[in-house]
C-alpha cells in the first residue's frame, strides 16, 4: 500500500509539473486585429479563439513596433517591451499572470534609463535626471522654474497605481451622462514638499460638470506621494494630467 501511495504521489507531482508545458504545447494560430490607429498580431489557442497564448506584437499605422511580449493562459507573462513613436525602447518590465512584478525600467529621451520602479517593493529604486532632456516645473517662493530634478515626485504605488486610484474614485456625473456630455479635462496640480496635493486647477475645459468632477477626483487621491527633490532638498513640483469622460 505504501509503495502504491509513493507511485501515485510521483505521478501527481509529474503531472502538475507538466501542466504548464502541456498548455504551452497546445496548437495555436495567428490572429491579426486591425484598428484605426494600430494593429495587433498575437496567437490564440486553436481550441479557444478567446485564449491568448504565445507571442504578441502591436504596431502603429506606420508599421512601427509599439509593444511586444508573451501571453500565457490569456494573461501577460514574462518580459514585455514598449516603444515610443520613433520605435525606440521606452519601457521594459516583466509580468507574472497579468500583474507587473520586479523592476521596470523607463527610458528617457536620450535613450538612457531614466527611472527604475520596483513593482514588488512598490518603490522607485533609480532615477537619472540627465537621461531625459525634459525639465520639470518647480515652485520656489511662489515662482515657477524649469529644472532637472535630482529626484522626481513619485506616487507610492507607481503611476499605474495612481491611475487605478483615479479610476476607482471617479464617477461620471449623472446629469452629464443623461445629456450625452463627453470630453477630456486637463488638470494641473502641485505635489508639495510634504507630499500632499494642492492648487488643483483646470487648464483645458470640457464642460462644467466634467471639470468639477476632475477637480474632485484629484483632491480625493490618497496621500501617497514621495515629494520631489532639487539639489537634494524637497520642493513643490507641478503636475499635469488628462481625465477622459467618454
Amino acid at each position: 500500500m505504501k509503495l502504491n501511495l509513493v507511485i501515485m504521489y510521483r505521478f501527481v507531482l509529474v503531472f502538475l509539473l507538466l501542466c504548464p508545458s502541456i498548455l504551452l504545447a497546445q496548437k495555436t494560430k495567428l490572429q491579426v486585429d486591425k484598428y484605426d490607429d494600430y494593429r495587433v498580431e498575437y496567437h490564440v489557442l486553436k481550441s479557444n479563439k478567446y485564449m491568448k497564448q504565445g507571442g504578441y506584437q502591436k504596431f502603429s499605422t506606420d508599421d512601427v513596433l509599439m509593444s511586444s511580449g508573451q501571453y500565457n493562459e490569456g494573461k501577460r507573462d514574462g518580459v514585455w517591451t514598449f516603444y515610443n513613436e520613433q520605435g525606440d525602447t521606452s519601457t521594459v518590465g516583466a509580468y507574472d499572470a497579468g500583474l507587473k512584478k520586479g523592476e521596470w525600467s523607463y527610458y528617457g529621451s536620450t535613450g538612457l534609463i531614466e527611472e527604475v520602479y520596483d513593482f514588488t517593493k512598490r518603490e522607485l529604486t533609480y532615477y537619472d535626471p540627465l537621461a531625459d532632456t525634459v525639465t520639470e516645473t518647480i515652485i520656489v517662493n511662489g515662482e515657477r522654474k524649469r529644472v532637472n530634478l535630482s529626484w522626481p515626485a513619485v506616487y507610492k504605488t507607481g503611476e499605474d497605481g495612481m491611475w487605478d486610484d483615479i479610476q476607482n474614485i471617479s464617477e461620471y456625473p449623472e446629469e452629464a451622462r443623461q445629456k450625452g456630455i463627453v470630453g477630456v479635462v486637463e488638470v494641473t496640480f502641485t505635489v508639495s514638499k510634504q507630499g500632499n496635493i494642492k492648487n488643483v486647477a483646470v487648464t483645458k475645459r470640457a464642460h462644467t460638470l466634467l471639470d468639477d468632477e476632475a477637480i474632485r477626483v484629484i483632491y480625493a487621491l490618497p496621500k501617497k506621494w514621495f515629494p520631489a527633490k532639487f539639489e537634494g532638498e524637497p520642493v513643490d513640483v507641478l503636475f499635469k494630467v488628462e481625465l477622459s469622460f467618454i
